[in-house]
């Protein structure tokens, strides 16, 4: 799996999933992720801000707004993923 697989996998189920808010171990285990990857991608999706940690180390979806997906691609795709849910 590379980091690439790892992003793209977290990204589709907090799609799939709107209000999901997991824990580190929690998105490593639903994802099937190992845990360095797992780490390397979720600090990524915040970084894009695709995804926000909360103050109790959580993670949560962190909006679509305006901005370009960084993992799917251009925010029509991202738009798109998201109307299917």
């Amino acid at each position: 799996m590379t980091h690439h697989d790892a992003r793209l996998r977290i990204q589709i189920e907090f799609i799939e999933m709107p209000g999901l808010k997991l824990s580190r171990g929690q998105v490593q285990r639903l994802c099937g992720v190992p845990r360095e990857l797992c780490d390397d991608a979720l600090a990524t999706l915040v970084q894009s801000g695709f995804l926000r940690q909360k103050e109790d180390g959580t993670f949560m979806r962190g909006g679509l707004g305006d901005y370009v997906d960084t993992v799917l691609g251009p925010a029509p795709l991202a738009a798109a993923a998201y109307r299917a849910i």
